[in-house]
């Protein structure tokens, strides 16, 4: 499967792992899993870390992401972060896009960008240097 979607740190942060082409139907399968988790948690915030290191393509019809990817809306979700390679006008994009749709959602090019800034959002979460650990170990 092209994404594949666990705890990285229980009912703190979901991290996201999607590999090849991330059409519909990988945001729409990932997007269920995200969708119990976040049902299922007791926090009243979870963050989602995406892994896109690994992604070739990204659909590019924002209508037809919006109406998929429901759990962006969700009233546990805290912050969303996505790291990786992608087009850097992508990155641009989806930052301002996201800012004007109000959601807290942020595009960085590392892992260690996408920690800090969960870091800084949410001072309540695990020392960095314990997240990057049991991030590293989901990579190996």
């Amino acid at each position: 499967m092209p994404v594949n979607v666990e705890w990285l740190i229980p009912d703190k942060i979901i991290l996201v792992k999607t590999t090849g082409n991330m059409n519909l139907e990988v945001m729409r399968v990932g997007g269920e899993i995200i969708h119990e988790m976040l049902d299922a948690s007791s926090a009243n915030r979870v963050h989602v870390m995406g892994d896109e290191t690994e992604v070739t393509g990204v659909e590019a019809n924002a209508l037809k992401i919006t109406r998929t990817v429901t759990w962006l809306r969700h009233s546990r979700l805290g912050y969303t972060v996505s790291f990786g390679s992608i087009n850097p006008l992508m990155k641009v994009v989806t930052n301002v896009g996201s800012s004007i749709a109000g959601m807290r959602y942020r595009r960085v090019d590392s892992m260690d960008e996408a920690l800090m800034f969960l870091a800084e959002a949410d001072p309540e979460l695990p020392p960095v240097d314990d997240i990057r650990q049991r991030l590293l170990q989901t990579m190996t």
